[in-house]
């Protein structure tokens, strides 16, 4: 169970990689309106938008949704159907909506929907004198100054991405591809997006955020259930999935294995998964077991060369682990095509 605390301090094994934790939780600005007439004016210049009424959510793929009560889903739906609908500003749809209602329902809309690539973390929300909600706004990310070109740059993109995949024979044949593409193609960096995934999935660049939002997305388009999971790593705060295989839910960090450049962090147990702790609502997610899927290993003085070299590398020791002799990489081109190639 220590796996689901917050923790105390740094702890763990120490082995987690320097520069690979900056994910940002949301960071809503609130304005209270206390004039009772600017709020009337307020409310009845703002309307619901789209309700989001009728959609759906399979609990197997969005199960942050599942999460909430059915007031939170209800404002779930309508800050998704509006962020779908390019609708910035709308008016809570329920009565008597106060702000960790809100705050609840987009953490788990983004969490859930790493499709929703130009919604910023930051939103804005304003309340009324009684401690109400009268109104949600929503950013985009102003990187899009064309948000449906950009939608089709990604959809193209993903599509190329996972095409390799997608003949392949079992959901671990797919996330080994998967993941081995992400460690190829993605460097770590900050930038504007770096929180979204149209920076790691159309960019090269981005961060842990980047990253897990990136195999969340390509997993899911495969139909194997991925998850965004948020917690704490390295001392900072981080982001990682968590992937259903057929012999359970593993963690899978696609960030530390590419800093590292090793399996690491790849279908490991909650215990395993060294450095890591799990936070607000991903503390609900599956808890994870040790899984039969790994790529093979090697041991011996094959395994001694490799740390030996791989720490001259990186300018420190690196504790010896089991690790796959890769013979090949995967290059990536703009459009998101892969190629094999032999090392």
């Amino acid at each position: 169970m220590d796996a689901f605390l917050n923790p105390s301090g740094d702890e763990g094994s120490g082995n987690a990689p320097e520069d690979s934790s900056h994910a940002l939780r949301p960071q809503p600005e609130i304005e209270n309106v206390e004039d009772e007439d600017k709020a009337k004016e307020i409310m009845e210049s703002v309307d619901p938008g789209e309700t989001g009424e009728g959609l759906e959510f399979d609990a197997l793929y969005y199960p942050y949704y599942h999460m909430l009560n059915e007031r939170g889903q209800a404002l779930y739906r309508q800050i998704y159907a509006n962020a779908m609908a390019l609708n910035q500003k709308f008016s809570p749809c329920l009565d008597e909506v106060v702000d960790n209602e809100v705050f609840s329902a987009f953490n788990c809309v983004l969490d859930d929907h790493p499709e929703l690539f130009w919604v910023d973390i930051t939103f804005y929300f304003q309340y009324d004198y009684q401690g109400y909600v009268i109104e949600i706004d929503l950013e985009f990310y102003g990187n899009f100054k064309n948000i449906p070109e950009a939608r089709r740059r990604f959809e193209y993109v993903a599509s190329n991405l996972i095409a390799g995949a997608e003949g392949l024979e079992t959901a671990y044949d797919k996330e080994l591809y998967i993941h081995d593409v992400i460690v190829d193609k993605v460097d770590y960096e900050f930038n504007s997006l770096d929180q979204s995934a149209y920076s790691s999935v159309v960019q090269d660049l981005t961060v842990c955020a980047g990253y897990a939002r990136c195999f969340q997305y390509l997993m899911q388009k495969l139909e194997v259930p991925t998850y965004n999971c948020y917690g704490w790593g390295g001392g900072e705060m981080h982001a990682w999935n968590i992937i259903k295989l057929d012999d359970g839910f593993h963690n899978v960090d696609c960030t530390w294995d590419d800093s590292l450049g090793n399996y690491d962090y790849f279908n490991v147990s909650d215990s395993e998964n060294t450095d890591h702790r799990r936070m607000d609502f991903a503390v609900y997610l599956p808890k994870c077991v040790s899984s039969e899927h790994k790529p093979t290993g090697i041991t011996g003085e094959a395994l001694t060369a490799y740390t030996e070299s791989y720490s001259d590398v990186v300018g420190m020791e690196v504790t010896p682990h089991i690790t796959i002799w890769r013979t090949y990489r995967y290059e990536v081109d703009d459009d998101g095509i892969v190629t094999v190639v032999e090392k």
